[in-house]
């Protein structure tokens, strides 16, 4: 299931991650850690997301894009 069907109508799962690299970079099993949800929810909404340009990935660590900030 897309934690994104449209722009403003996030998941409370796609908000969760999210809301977890809102301030800092943060690798996969730290997001893991962060929202205690499964590792294997964290790694396809993160796919999602980042096709959307929701966030943005720099080698190991993501973090929220910019615009997105306001979807929150």
């Amino acid at each position: 299931m897309a934690c994104v069907t449209d722009p403003k109508d996030l998941t409370p799962t796609a908000k969760k991650l999210l809301k977890a690299i809102k301030d800092k970079a943060l690798t996969v099993d730290e997001i893991v850690r962060k929202t205690t949800l499964p590792l294997f929810i964290v790694r396809s909404n993160l796919r999602h997301l980042i096709e959307v340009g929701f966030v943005n990935q720099n080698d190991e660590k993501y973090l929220i894009h910019p615009q997105a900030v306001s979807l929150i």
